[in-house]
């Protein structure tokens, strides 16, 4: 009997332990929660504990959160997070903010707002605390923890993503010892930056910073305010014996101080009824349940398919917005007065390196960087007008004599092949459009795009990169191999071949997203033993643990370099993926990366339909998860098969296309 009663014991305590290891990280029961004290500067609430949030969290632990035991030593690639609104560096001492700028004319930057937040916390024992950092992509937040036998410090950082005002802090406390125990906490001090004047004023627990920048930059645009509402950090936090504790330390940060008011307000509130960090990882599982890339097989694939994914999505609205600027190589956590991160600026790195990837997986979000264009269409006007031109001129955008092409160790060159290429697509696209809208555009356009030259050796059947370019003439970066992708410029595959090969000898190390277009290039031409050389050489520009990205494969450079992130992205979906959009269909050929077992695309957006892919090693499945505008056909090489929602095609791996069926797009055409 009493053996008996033992094995049932030991047998109680295996299934015990065995929910806490396993159970506890999906569901938890409700009533076994042990009660947590919700504390705001002098408020407190007792509560049953969220876990609701876990529940609501995307992600595969092993793939989609980046752990590690210890911080890098280098500063720079600490993890960032953001919402399109507001982004800091993990520990970084300013936070940034969307369209906040300091400085004249080309010296202008992103603002420096003052960062408060705990930069540490120290547990007052005699025992050294065990600690764990993670970056967990699937909930978009950071997420710090220190143990000891009795005592466990669990701290949530994350950029609200529905409410985009906000940088949450989160600091849970559980001590399960009969002695109480003192945190101490070490945080940033608030006082002038270098961009911004401020005035700090602070009423109990909460701090109210208001700023305005020192240099505008035009003479028309004047000075900007930003303010922010902070909870005021205490020295300590006191637990006592037995205490489970979670201590909300919120800023607000916005340029209408009654909008960083009130979202601080709305913010607490939240957090007393437990909805503020479960909004937060439901609206970042929403996105990543309507967008994303599945790599299995590759662990290290599949990590940087999620993190360059997490990091361009973590400077983007949710939608189109009036306010957003556009995408900076550097992400929205960088680009203070240091012109190597290149100052928050936006150059062509949004339209040709992040926003492809975006627009096939996020069109919503897509819509935002297209605004970003349309929002500063008076100015790129005014700008081509001072300069003696009509129509619009953007930054690093110029005539076709006297240029600075994509390879930037050669300026002020005459007939840059991409630069050309790209002024006669431009100048074709009024035709476009006018089939589409049945208009009939001024000829004029196609007849000057028809006599743009574009330089090309007939001899050697190849482009040189601009007049007077001479072979093996060292370049810096992806140029003329950017004709045949993303430009798709009409060229014999013979071209395409000797292009490669021509420019791959003379590309120095480059910046990251030069080997990318260099693999899908050679995808194209059925040279996968290069492609998947190239494809793999952009990895060594990412650091771990966090897979920050910095410009050039020896660290220098920007960092978070999310403009080779959108790189990599393409080389996957374009690459691999072998997605191309046409007028009239989208193409695709899907093909292992290197070292995987099958390679998924969820969420494609196409025509308002969105679709998923699962490619094999020899099989490609489709299916359609939300009806597009019209009723689609999918194409393959052997049959044409209508899509339906929720009933998946599969056929043997090759070149495919879906097509809008003509009968039901040409009505449509026809009645717009």
């Amino acid at each position: 009997m009493l053996k008996t009663v033992i094995i049932i014991a030991i047998k109680l305590m295996i299934y015990k332990i065995l929910w806490n290891e396993i159970g506890s990280g999906y569901k938890e029961n409700t009533d076994r929660r042990s009660v947590v004290t919700l504390c705001h500067g002098n408020r407190a609430l007792s509560a049953k504990g969220q876990t609701a949030s876990r529940n609501a969290s995307f992600g595969i632990p092993e793939v989609t959160v980046l752990s590690t035991k210890s911080l890098p030593a280098d500063q720079r690639l600490m993890p960032t997070i953001g919402n399109g609104h507001v982004a800091i560096v993990i520990q970084g001492d300013a936070i940034f903010m969307n369209g906040l700028y300091n400085g004249h004319n080309i010296t202008s930057h992103r603002a420096k707002i003052p960062a408060v937040f705990i930069k540490n916390i120290n547990i007052s024992t005699p025992a050294q605390p065990r600690t764990q950092y993670k970056l967990d992509l699937g909930a978009g937040m950071f997420v710090e923890e220190l143990t000891t036998n009795d005592i466990s410090v669990e701290i949530k950082m994350f950029a609200h993503r529905v409410i985009k005002q906000l940088l949450v802090t989160m600091v849970t406390v559980r001590n399960v010892g009969d002695v109480p125990v003192s945190l101490d906490i070490n945080s940033s001090s608030v006082e002038d930056t270098e961009d911004l004047e401020i005035t700090h004023e602070v009423n109990q627990s909460i701090g109210i910073i208001r700023g305005r920048t020192r240099e505008c930059e035009y003479d028309v645009t004047g000075l900007q305010n930003v303010t922010v509402v902070h909870t005021v950090l205490p020295k300590e936090i006191h637990v006592k014996p037995f205490e489970h504790t979670t201590h909300l330390y919120l800023l607000s940060v916005d340029l209408n101080p009654e909008t960083a008011d009130y979202s601080f307000a709305q913010g607490v509130e939240m957090f007393f009824n437990e909805s503020l960090e479960i909004s937060h990882v439901t609206a970042w599982s929403d996105i990543w349940k309507s967008g994303r890339i599945d790599i299995t097989g590759n662990r290290t694939l599949a990590t940087m398919a999620y993190s360059s994914l997490y990091y361009i999505l973590s400077s983007l609205p949710l939608a189109e917005t009036p306010e957003f600027v556009g995408l900076s190589p550097g992400d929205l956590a960088h680009g203070s007065g240091n012109q190597v991160d290149y100052m928050g600026h936006v150059f062509w790195d949004q339209e040709t390196w992040m926003y492809p990837s975006i627009l096939l997986l996020h069109g919503r979000i897509g819509r935002a960087l297209l605004h970003t264009r349309v929002r500063t269409l008076g100015a790129a006007r005014r700008t081509a007008k001072m300069s003696g031109y009509t129509g619009a001129r953007y930054p690093w955008e110029t005539a076709l004599s006297d240029v600075m092409p994509p390879d930037e160790w050669h300026q002020q060159v005459n007939n840059s092949a991409y630069t050309n290429a790209v002024a006669k697509l431009s100048l074709l696209l009024p035709e476009f459009v006018g089939k589409l809208q049945n208009t009939k555009p001024n000829p004029k356009y196609k007849e000057i795009a028809d006599k743009i030259y574009i330089p090309f050796d007939k001899h050697l059947d190849y482009h040189p990169e601009f007049d007077g370019f001479t072979l093996n003439t060292r370049v810096k970066q992806a140029d003329v191999v950017l004709l045949g992708y993303p430009l798709m410029f009409t060229m014999t595959e013979a071209t395409r071949r000797n292009d490669l090969r021509v420019y791959e000898a003379v590309t120095s190390n480059g910046p990251a997203m030069t080997w990318s277009m260099f693999s899908i290039g050679n995808i194209e031409i059925g040279n996968t033993v290069k492609a998947s050389i190239q494809f793999l050489r952009q990895l060594n520009n990412a650091a771990k643990p966090f897979n920050v990205w910095t410009e050039n494969a020896d660290g220098t450079g920007a960092v978070n370099f999310i403009t080779g992130m959108g790189g990599f992205l393409q080389s996957v979906l374009f690459g691999y993926g072998g997605f191309r959009l046409h007028p009239d269909r989208i193409e695709f050929q899907g093909r292992l990366p290197p070292s995987t077992t099958s390679f998924n695309v969820t969420g494609l957006d196409y025509l308002g339909g969105s679709i998923d892919f699962c490619f094999s090693n020899t099989l490609t499945t489709v299916l359609l998860t939300r009806r597009a505008r019209y009723p689609l056909l999918l194409n393959t090489s052997t049959k044409s098969m209508a899509l339906s929602v929720g009933y998946p095609r599969i056929f043997q791996s090759g070149l495919a296309s879906i097509v809008p069926r003509p009968r039901f797009f040409k009505r449509k055409q026809h009645a717009g």
